[in-house]
């Protein structure tokens, strides 16, 4: 039977959905039982539930989708996929370049602006017969007025940023996986606001390039997914096809993820724990008691003097860090400026 894609109500208990898997799929498209292009469509069943009030999208192709994904079907068929994620629906956030769409960062500034290539990890997947259906929305610029986007599981909240439509088409079962970006928290937030995996690579490890709008110093690419399989995976397919940024070594580990129990985690607090609701302090603590019970050991400030050293710095990142990214990003702006647009 295929793997079904949940047609999920305008409001849910992201506990009781399971989102849209990939990896789960890809034994009965080899079976013949499935195929990518029947996968895409209860995708695209999804978000033409979902999407008019989720507005994740910025734009998208869908006939092209299609195509794709019967080349993809075919090469199933045969037995010859290009890779794991042969098939899989995919978006990109609006902050990366793509050959076949605008780029246009939720900003006047750019409406309408277009590239003749692919940025690198969009490249890399299409190599692997990955499926790009469109591109999903972020606040302007990546960090100013906030997107239109709505939270999947109450209308009346945000998804998160500066990922927004990434995270939310995740969250909401409409793809298995989308792209993001992250300077500070624009991956791991808004997947947390929205139910969905995130991976967040080590900076440098994932190809960033055709990233249009970034600080370089600290930016990088980071994958929205329903699991940590298909989100592991494509991370590979792009780390193994154009490496990572220059400088960095690229993602290291094999092509599926294999389990490990650790033995030793850092708990750091960083300046948000202050600020925390004593709800999610009470569930966070919770949560910590169950990994020591089965054995963990959790090294906090209190027990270490590196960590409290680490702690320490990473509490003077709010004194520069707005400094630093106005000063990386004046490329782009004087960009813009010198054409004519301010």
């Amino acid at each position: 039977m295929p793997t079904e894609i949940p047609v999920v109500p305008e409001f849910y208990d992201p506990a009781s959905v399971a989102l849209c898997s990939f990896h789960d799929a890809v034994p009965d498209f080899l079976a013949g039982s499935d195929s990518p292009r029947a996968y895409l469509e209860r995708c695209l069943d999804v978000i033409a539930a979902r999407e008019p009030s989720i507005k994740a999208f910025v734009v998208m192709d869908v006939e092209a989708a299609r195509v794709a994904a019967d080349q993809s079907s075919e090469r199933y068929k045969a037995g010859k996929p290009l890779s794991r994620i042969d098939g899989m629906p995919f978006a990109v956030k609006d902050l990366f370049k793509t050959a076949d769409f605008p780029t246009e960062l939720n900003s006047p500034l750019l409406k309408g602006e277009r590239h003749r290539f692919d940025s690198a990890h969009a490249y890399a997947m299409r190599k692997g017969g990955a499926v790009i259906l469109g591109k999903t929305t972020l606040p302007e610029l990546g960090s100013g007025q906030p997107a239109v986007t709505r939270n999947p599981f109450n209308l009346e909240r945000s998804p998160g940023g500066s990922s927004s439509g990434s995270a939310a088409s995740v969250g909401a079962a409409m793809l298995p996986v989308a792209i993001g970006s992250q300077g500070r928290g624009s991956v791991l937030r808004p997947a947390s606001f929205c139910g969905n995996v995130a991976l967040k690579p080590t900076y440098g490890a994932v190809h960033s390039g055709g990233m249009l709008w970034r600080s370089p110093s600290y930016s990088t690419i980071g994958i929205h997914g329903s699991n940590i399989t298909d989100c592991w995976r494509t991370a590979w397919q792009i780390a193994q096809t154009v490496g990572g940024d220059p400088g960095h070594p690229g993602l290291f580990g094999e092509a599926d993820v294999t389990p490990v129990k650790p033995k030793t985690l850092i708990r750091l607090d960083t300046l948000g724990w202050a600020i925390t609701e004593s709800g999610i302090q009470e569930r966070f603590e919770e949560f910590l008691l169950k990994l020591e019970k089965q054995g963990v050991e959790v090294v906090t400030r209190k027990d270490d003097e590196d960590v409290e050293a680490f702690e320490q710095a990473l509490a003077t990142i709010p004194e520069f860090q707005p400094d630093l990214a106005a000063w990386e990003m004046q490329w782009p702006a004087l960009l813009i400026r010198d054409r004519g647009r301010n």
